[in-house]
């Protein structure tokens, strides 16, 4: 026993045996993944038929909503309960007055607090920070393009 010999005794044998084990195991992993997406898919049939109607309903009630859209523009005037804008889209200029009420909701968007996810509604104002100059974004569900009733109108900080 004293001389004995490994059994693999040259490199390329090494390399063929590790290559082999490499083999076997990514056929195992294989054969679990394969198995695990069946076992998933099966299993959430049912939940993906489920999703798809609560889809489908919030469809529905979103229909109903009113259809939101934004203006954006620079205010040109500060009336009591409105602010008129001066809105420019391509070479056309237009005059648009927004309404606002108690019930519209008033914030300051500064561009370089939001975060890089793009998520961010940010920070409430008062009527008064609104001065003649500065670019806002107004949504409304009104249609008239002269003539809006605010529900909420964003300061608009560029950096």
């Amino acid at each position: 026993m004293a001389n004995s010999k490994p059994i693999l005794q040259n490199p390329q044998q090494r390399a063929i045996v590790a290559t082999t084990a490499v083999f076997i195991l990514l056929g195992i992993f294989a054969f679990f993944g394969y198995w695990y997406g069946k076992k998933a898919s099966d299993s959430g049939s049912t939940a993906l038929t489920n999703s798809n109607t609560a889809v489908q309903n919030s469809n529905t009630v979103a229909s109903n909503k009113p259809q939101q859209t934004a203006i954006s523009g620079k205010i040109t005037k500060i009336l009591e309960n409105a602010v008129e804008l001066q809105v420019i889209s391509g070479e056309t200029t237009r005059s648009v007055l927004a309404s606002i009420t108690k019930d519209t909701i008033l914030r300051k968007l500064d561009f370089r607090t939001i975060p890089k996810n793009g998520v961010g509604d940010g920070v409430a104002i008062k009527k008064g920070d609104l001065k003649v100059g500065l670019n806002v974004v107004v949504i409304t569900t009104d249609s008239n393009p002269e003539k809006v009733n605010a529900q909420k109108v964003s300061m608009v900080i560029y950096p």
